[in-house]
């Protein structure tokens, strides 16, 4: 068999595996972050049209005069958190999929620092908007797959959910609706 073949084999047996995952993320994922990028377009890069240019704000209010340790403080922090995940003695491929979300959340934040400064959404924003998003989307369908699982009482049975813990489920979702109200 020659590596070609092989390579097929390898690109069938996933599409198989993750093939109707990767097309709903693909979907909600899609449709969420065109949300998002419709809230900047309507909400906020109006707002901005108001405001000053970023270095004078910056300016007037003595942020000029950032020191090289705070930059040190920074790239620690951000290097910290990227491997903190890898540092786990967990599961290797959550912490990889963990770190892939940290990765993807900070390449958002300088794409929604792209918007705020140039004051109009662009490619980087909308690439990055949408990836984050379709990953966000195959995440959660992870996290419901474990908490279903989770909430089982029986592994074997199919139909047999522990009340107790679905009730902490459901007080959680609660508060936290109750928070973002």
């Amino acid at each position: 068999m020659s590596k070609i073949q092989k390579y097929l084999l390898v690109v069938q047996s996933i599409v198989k595996k993750y093939g109707s995952k990767f097309v709903f993320s693909l979907g909600l994922g899609g449709l969420f972050s065109l949300y998002i990028i419709e809230f900047f377009r309507m909400k906020v890069i109006p707002k901005l049209e108001n405001l000053k240019e970023i270095h004078e704000v910056l300016g007037e209010n003595n942020i000029s005069s950032i020191t090289s340790l705070e930059i040190i403080i920074l790239v620690v922090c951000i290097v910290s958190l990227i491997s903190a995940p890898l540092l786990s003695k967990n599961d290797s491929k959550r912490s990889y999929e963990v770190v892939a979300f940290i990765v993807l959340l900070f390449f958002e934040l300088i794409a929604i620092l792209s918007v705020l400064v140039s004051k109009e959404i662009n490619n980087l924003f909308i690439v990055g908007t949408t990836i984050l998003s379709i990953y966000f989307v195959w995440l959660m369908i992870d996290i419901l797959k474990i908490t279903y699982a989770w909430t089982k009482i029986d592994k074997t049975a199919e139909k047999q959910i522990d009340v107790t813990k679905l009730t902490l489920i459901w007080a959680i979702i609660v508060f936290l609706l109750g928070m973002f109200r």
